[in-house]
């Protein structure tokens, strides 16, 4: 990308918009004074095909939490785009859920810590996502009541140091049921 040249209105205003980025990127950006360096940032631009409604709602979330929060037991969370939840650490599925592709769209990203399965939660299902761990496990089963059946569908499954499903030994219930189906597994463990 060519330099761009601040006018005095971007340095009065702080501010500077820059055409032609590409959604989901990190870009550097080097700050000069003619030829002195006066610092550097890095930033990420916006997924603007993002988004995360629940069943066929118009109801747009930023993020997956939210979404999870604001669903009834067995919605559907449509997820579209690529995201980033890895501060989050942990995303929390309390009730029965599916988190899947939207329909209309190309196969989301999602980077987070980990799936965590606590409370009454009978089926949790992802389908067609690309899903990066940043974690010792993609799901973790904590807290749960009853038992649970967890389907992986469709999906791209990378990032995880430890492996892919985990239950902690606070788990009441147990998990009596593990689908995989046409799911791609990889560069699992500590690099």
């Amino acid at each position: 990308m060519a330099p761009v040249a601040l006018t005095a209105s971007d340095i009065s205003s702080q501010m500077v918009t820059i055409n032609g980025l590409d959604p989901a990127t990190t870009y550097r950006s080097i700050i000069y004074d003619g030829t002195i360096r006066k610092g550097m940032v890095n930033f990420t631009t916006v997924d603007t095909r993002a988004s995360i409604t629940i069943n066929d709602g118009t109801t747009s979330y930023t993020s997956l939490q939210d979404a999870i929060d604001a669903a009834s037991d067995g919605d559907v969370i449509n997820v579209q785009g690529t995201w980033d939840f890895s501060a989050a650490a942990t995303v929390t599925i309390d009730k029965s859920l599916t988190i899947q592709a939207n329909p209309d769209g190309k196969r989301p990203t999602i980077t987070t810590g980990n799936f965590d399965l606590s409370g009454n939660v009978s089926t949790f299902k992802l389908s067609g996502l690309k899903l990066i761990g940043k974690a010792l496990q993609e799901i973790t089963v904590s807290n749960l009541v009853g038992s649970a059946v967890v389907t992986l569908d469709n999906c791209d499954i990378s990032g995880p140091d430890a492996g892919l499903i985990y239950a902690a030994s606070s788990a009441t219930g147990q998990t009596t049921g593990f689908i995989v189906n046409n799911c791609v597994i990889h560069d699992f463990g500590a690099t």
